[in-house]
Order: C-alpha cells, then sequence, then structure tokens
C-alpha cells in the first residue's frame, strides 16, 4: 500500500518475473605443457593438471547467463609407430633413424628402435620403428678353377677377373637393384692343374687311362675328387647326346 498527497491509499502490484539462466558451453584443448588454461582472467585449468577430461568450470558473467569450460588436456609425449624393410648389409637412414647393418638382426627378422623428437609444441614425439631386414642368398656348388681360365664369368652377375692370385675365395655379393644374395667358394689352382668338373650338360664322363682302358665312369664333382694323380682320357657325354673326348692331368 502506498498514500498519496490527498491521503488516498494506492494499492500497487508488482509481478516479477524470473528468467531462466542462460549457459554457454565452451569446450577446448590444451597440452599439457601449456597450463594453465585462463579465459577471462579467471583460471579454468591450473599448471600441473594431470591430462585427460578436466572438472565442468562454470562461471556466471553477471547478467543471468552463465559460461560452462569443457576442458581436455592432451599429453606431451605423442606415440608414433612406423615400419620400414632394409635390404641384409646396407645401412638404414630414413625417419631420422641412423641404424648401421652391424646393429640390425639378419634376414628375415625384425627389430624394434626407438628414438624422441621434439615439436613445434616443445612436445616430445616418442618414435618407434619396427624394422624389417629382407634378403635371400642361393649357394652356389664350390667352384675350382685354373689360372690360365681366367677372366671366368660364374653367371651374369659373377666374373672372377684376370690376374686374381691362386688362392680360395668365399664370396657374397647381392644381386643389383634386388635384395637377393649369391654366396660362392671358388678356388683358383696354379697353371697346369687338372680339374674334372661335371656341368648341367654333361649327363657322365667316362675316364681312360692312356692305354685306352676305361677305368671307371663318373656322374658327380664327388666322383671325379675320388680319382688318384696322374692323366686322363675322357670322354663325356652330353645330355643332348653329343660327345666330347679331352684330356685332363690331375695333380
Amino acid at each position: 500500500f502506498a498514500t498519496d498527497a490527498i491521503g488516498c491509499d494506492s494499492v500497487i502490484t508488482l509481478t516479477l518475473m524470473s528468467n531462466k539462466p542462460d549457459t554457454l558451453y565452451i569446450m577446448d584443448t590444451i597440452l599439457v605443457n601449456a597450463l594453465p588454461y585462463v579465459a577471462d582472467g579467471q583460471t579454468i585449468v591450473p599448471a600441473g593438471a594431470p591430462a585427460g577430461d578436466q572438472p565442468a568450470v562454470t562461471f556466471s558473467n553477471g547478467e543471468c547467463a552463465y559460461i560452462t569450460y569443457l576442458i581436455h588436456v592432451l599429453a606431451c609425449e605423442i606415440p608414433v609407430d612406423l615400419s620400414d624393410d632394409v635390404c641384409a648389409g646396407s645401412d638404414y637412414k630414413d625417419y631420422g633413424f641412423d641404424i648401421k647393418a652391424s646393429e640390425m638382426p639378419v634376414a628375415g627378422q625384425s627389430k624394434e628402435y626407438t628414438r624422441t623428437s621434439k615439436d613445434a609444441a616443445g612436445c616430445d614425439s616418442i618414435i618407434t620403428l619396427t624394422l624389417t631386414v629382407k634378403g635371400d642368398t642361393t649357394y652356389l656348388d664350390p667352384i675350382e678353377i685354373n689360372e690360365d681360365q681366367l677372366p671366368y664369368q660364374v653367371n651374369e652377375f659373377i666374373t672372377i677377373p684376370a690376374g686374381t692370385p691362386v688362392g680360395v675365395y668365399e664370396e657374397v655379393i647381392q644381386i643389383p637393384g634386388d635384395c637377393q644374395f649369391i654366396a660362392y667358394t671358388v678356388t683358383i689352382h696354379e697353371q697346369g692343374f687338372g680339374i674334372i668338373h661335371i656341368t648341367d650338360a654333361v649327363e657322365s664322363i667316362e675316364v681312360y687311362d692312356l692305354l685306352g682302358h676305361k677305368i671307371t665312369t663318373i656322374r658327380s664333382d664327388e666322383e671325379a675328387k675320388s680319382l688318384p694323380t696322374g692323366v686322363y682320357m675322357l670322354r663325356s657325354i652330353m645330355k643332348s647326346g653329343q660327345i666330347v673326348n679331352s684330356k685332363a692331368a690331375l695333380k
């Protein structure tokens, strides 16, 4: 009630409206090493907070409205997984790694290597590389030649050069442009040393003495090595049916 100047009572009725407050949600992410998270002068997430979703923080702006912050903190150690392969016997330099061939497993096996890298935000990326060593090796039968047969071409990838000294050599070569290897042993004898070698084109070799008496028939290098020192007449029967006569002096 209120009384006016002439003594009359005025009945005043006030209708009070209650406004429902509005809420604004703000979702954001921040790296753990960039904390604290501050907005509008308020510390939303303090320094030292752990990685992960943070508790919701709500503030009033004084105008029947609220702001709720939903902040996710990212860990600063970021895992990165990589995989690659390398030829056996080769060093590896990629993705910031420098791995020597001597530090790798044998062909057909894999090994993990780890390093860290700091990015522009100052975070450490933990990089794990799974490196697989590739390579198949073909082993050739032992090769025996005389020095007067040099240069000697074993196949399209291997040639024993002229002037190679008498001796035994064990070699492993890589086929160009591939992860394939060839291992072989070559024995170089002095000039005049006789060798009987059974190639893929030979069916068998009949061995005779100088009087024409047949001694034996051989079909492999192992059988040829069993012949004693001496001079022999050879009758090579080729798989093509051709007959080749020759002479060998075995020392």
